[in-house]
């Protein structure tokens, strides 16, 4: 392009009579022409080029920014995600303890319910066992009365059996309630 510039400014054309020759500065001229219009042309070509590649650059811009605004919107929403589980992590981990420490709370109460049970249990067996040795112990006098009317021989004899089944219906007795 500058050889061309530079050519037109040291463009000298021949004297002739009239002056310079018509034929070569119109061959002159058409060249100029020609190039010119190449120039224009190429100049079109390279601002519609520019025009398409400006639009190009900010349809880019445009879904750059989206993006970048979509992204925090992602982020924001991520947080957000993060942020209710925690919180809904945290309430079901409040509930699971707080049913842990009442199901604790009731076995210690069955627990303690099954002591005291069992006390009442062994303290109603003492006194099943006083009371059954007491009616022994009144049947046995009642047998040893009765028997202080007969003879002698038949009064031991009774006694011995009836100490000796006293003792065996005792024993039996407390085996078969415990």
């Amino acid at each position: 392009m500058r050889d061309f510039v530079t050519n037109i400014k040291n463009q000298e054309f021949t004297k002739s009579f009239r002056g310079y020759n018509t034929e070569e500065i119109d061959s002159y001229l058409d060249q100029l022409s020609y190039e010119c219009e190449k120039l224009v042309t190429k100049n079109k070509k390279l601002e519609t080029g520019l025009a398409e590649a400006n639009a190009e650059l900010e349809a880019t811009k445009i879904k750059v920014e989206e993006l970048q605004i979509e992204r925090e919107q992602l982020k924001s929403d991520a947080v957000a995600v993060i942020e209710a589980t925690k919180a809904e992590s945290a309430v079901v981990l409040k509930d699971a303890q707080s049913k842990a420490e009442q199901l604790v709370e009731n076995a210690k109460q069955d627990a303690d319910r099954i002591r005291r049970a069992v006390i009442n249990l062994r303290e109603e067996k003492h006194l099943l066992i006083a009371r059954l040795k007491a009616i022994i112990e009144t049947q046995n006098e009642v047998l040893e009365n009765r028997t202080g009317s007969k003879s002698l021989r038949t009064v031991e004899t009774e006694e011995k059996k009836s100490a000796a089944e006293t003792n065996i219906n005792v024993e039996d007795i407390v085996e078969k309630l415990l």
